[in-house]
C-alpha cells in the first residue's frame, strides 16, 4: 500500500511539473497582447516575430518572459521576467534556448563582457526593431561603453574605423573561438587584410611569430586602434626596436657614429622577415646610403 502511495504521489507531482511548464508554453501571444498589443508590432520583420517569423517553432512572448502563467492571473511587474532586467546570467539561459552563445559568453569567469555584467540585451535590443535587435554598425554599438579606445582612432595613424573601413568586429571576433581582448586569431587576424607582412620567409623576424606578457605578434610593435606615430608603432622611430634590441658597438664608432643617427628601418626595412639575409637589410642598401659599402667588403650580409 505505501508502494502506491508513493508512486500516486510522485506521479501527481510529476504531472503537476508537466503541467505548469505545458502552461507557459501554450500561452499564445494573443493572450499577452490583451494588455501589451503596443509591443507585438515592434517584433515584426525581427527573428522574434511572434505573428509570422517564428509562429512554427512555437515562440511566443511567454518564451522569453518567464512566469507568465502566474502573470496572467495576477497581472504584476513583480511576477513577470523581464530579461533586460535580469543578471548576465539569467539572460544567457533564455536567449540560449534558441541561440547558440558567442564563444565566449560561454565561458563564465574568463569572458571579459560577462565579468562586467554584460548581458545579450546590453547589445541586443528586442522591442526596438531590426536595427536594434542586430546593430548595422558594431563601432558605434562598441565605443559606447569602450570611449577610450573609440579616442585613440582619432590619432595621427590609425585603422580607418571613421571611413566604415573596418569595424570592431573586423578583428574582435564573438562569432569565433577567439580571445577578444587582443582580437581574433592575433597576428593571423591582421594578415588577413596585410598579407604582404605575413610570409612565409626564408629568415622570419622572431617577433612576428612569438609571445610576450605585453601582447603578441603584430601588437608587440604596433597599437591595433591608433597611434601618434607613423604606421601604428607603439614608439616612435627607432624606440620600438631598442625595447629588445641594443645599439651595436660598431655602429657608435664607425664612419663618425652616423649608424647612431638613423632610424634602425633605414637600413633593416625587410623588418617582418626577409628572404635575403637574417638581420633584414633592404637589398638594395648599398645603392641608396652607402655607395660601394658592400663590395668594400665590410658588410658581406647580402
Amino acid at each position: 500500500m505505501a508502494v502506491v502511495c508513493w508512486l500516486t504521489i510522485l506521479l501527481a507531482a510529476g504531472g503537476f511539473a508537466w503541467s505548469s511548464a505545458a502552461a507557459e508554453d501554450m500561452i499564445g501571444y494573443e493572450t499577452c497582447a490583451d494588455c501589451h498589443d503596443e509591443l507585438v508590432p515592434t517584433l515584426h520583420g525581427t527573428a522574434h516575430d511572434v505573428e509570422t517569423a517564428r509562429a512554427d517553432l512555437g515562440l511566443g512572448c511567454a518564451s522569453c518572459h518567464t512566469g507568465a502563467s502566474v502573470h496572467i492571473e495576477d497581472p504584476s511587474a513583480d511576477n513577470i521576467g523581464i530579461p533586460s532586467k535580469m543578471s548576465p546570467g539569467q539572460v544567457t539561459n533564455i536567449c540560449t534556448q534558441c541561440h547558440s552563445p558567442h564563444p565566449e559568453m560561454g565561458v563564465v569567469g574568463f569572458d571579459p563582457h560577462f565579468n562586467q555584467d554584460v548581458a545579450c540585451t546590453d547589445c541586443h535590443t528586442i522591442h526596438q526593431g531590426q536595427e536594434k535587435l542586430r546593430p548595422d554598425d558594431p563601432a558605434i554599438l562598441c565605443s559606447q561603453c569602450h570611449v577610450g579606445v573609440k579616442e585613440m582612432f582619432a590619432r595621427r595613424s590609425n585603422h580607418p574605423l571613421s571611413d566604415g573601413a573596418v569595424t570592431c568586429v573586423s578583428c574582435h571576433s564573438f562569432t569565433g573561438a577567439g580571445e577578444p581582448t587582443v582580437g581574433h586569431g592575433a597576428s593571423a587576424n591582421c594578415y588577413s587584410c596585410h598579407p604582404e607582412q605575413s610570409g612565409p620567409y626564408v629568415y622570419p623576424h622572431p617577433v612576428t611569430i612569438s609571445f610576450a606578457v605585453e601582447g603578441e605578434n603584430c601588437i608587440e610593435c604596433h597599437d591595433p586602434h591608433g597611434s601618434g606615430n607613423e604606421r601604428l608603432l607603439a614608439q616612435k622611430g627607432s624606440a620600438t626596436c631598442l625595447e629588445c634590441h641594443g645599439i651595436p658597438p660598431l655602429h657608435r664608432t664607425k664612419h663618425s657614429g652616423l649608424g647612431t643617427k638613423l632610424d634602425c628601418v633605414d637600413c633593416h626595412s625587410d623588418i617582418h622577415g626577409s628572404n635575403h639575409n637574417a638581420k633584414f637589410l633592404d637589398p638594395d642598401l648599398g645603392s641608396k646610403l652607402f655607395p660601394n659599402c658592400y663590395q668594400s667588403g665590410c658588410h658581406d650580409d647580402l
